[in-house]
């Protein structure tokens, strides 16, 4: 079950995290990510909570909350309200056992999590709703001396809408099926090497949202501002905890 992301809105239960990248040139934004607890609400729920041409960014923020960040599209200057929700047990790799044990032994020792993160954007022109899009991400976290991550994935359309929050055999499983599909061959052949292959650094919430937002909107965007919460905000949140 859900717990209510808030105590009366939905950004009461949020944490700051900052992003990393193999990329030196690439810095994350600083921001918010929203805590859900063992199940992810049916975020595409917004489709039908809210009206395209009609609805507006109070409208957005009364069922929604306070957003994580607010961006502009870097080409046709579209007003971007941008909510990215994470379970809470993502949080052990970052503050409970696993890393502080990383840092006792000098990164010797090898400690991974898995992460769930869905992403909803909420496009404006002026203050009234455009469009909204979707983007789900999954891999599995690692931190030792440096550290990594495996099975960076896309979720699909039924992955995203599942109130699944995946564990670490779920998404290994997940991207073999996802290679295999791309390669046109059984998963039987997909290797260790290739569901293991690492890559560098910790593409945090607020990371994979901002940097792939081009992939979701089709042009990139710039951060405005992390707003401040709103007395309005999250006030009709039971509306889009709800998933019957």
């Amino acid at each position: 079950m859900i717990k209510k992301l808030i105590a009366s809105t939905l950004i009461a239960t949020t944490i700051v995290l900052t992003g990393c990248s193999s990329k030196a040139e690439l810095k994350a934004p600083e921001g918010y990510t929203t805590i859900i607890d063992d199940q992810f609400p049916d975020l595409t729920k917004a489709d039908q909570l809210l009206s395209k041409g009609k609805s507006t960014t109070d409208d957005v923020r009364s069922i929604f909350g306070t957003p994580n960040y607010i961006a502009k599209t870097q080409k046709t200057n579209k007003i971007i309200y941008v909510y990215c929700f994470v379970p809470k047990d993502i949080m052990k790799g970052y503050t409970g056992t696993n890393f502080s044990r990383a840092i006792v032994t000098l990164g010797l020792s090898k400690n991974g999590w898995p992460n769930t993160n869905k992403v909803i954007y909420f496009v404006f022109n002026d203050k009234t709703l455009e469009d909204i899009k979707y983007q789900g991400y999954a891999h599995v976290q690692f931190h030792s001396f440096d550290p990594w991550y495996e099975a960076f994935q896309f979720l699909t359309e039924e992955e995203f809408k599942a109130p699944t929050v995946y564990s670490a055999n779920e998404i290994y499983q997940m991207y073999a099926n996802k290679l295999a599909q791309k390669k046109g061959v059984p998963v039987e052949q997909i290797t260790q090497e290739e569901i293991h292959k690492k890559e560098l650094g910790s593409p945090t919430f607020v990371y994979v949202s901002y940097y792939n937002g081009s992939l979701v909107l089709g042009e990139g965007i710039k951060v405005l501002e992390y707003p401040k919460p709103k007395k309005t905000d999250g006030i009709k949140s039971a509306l889009f905890l709800n998933r019957k």
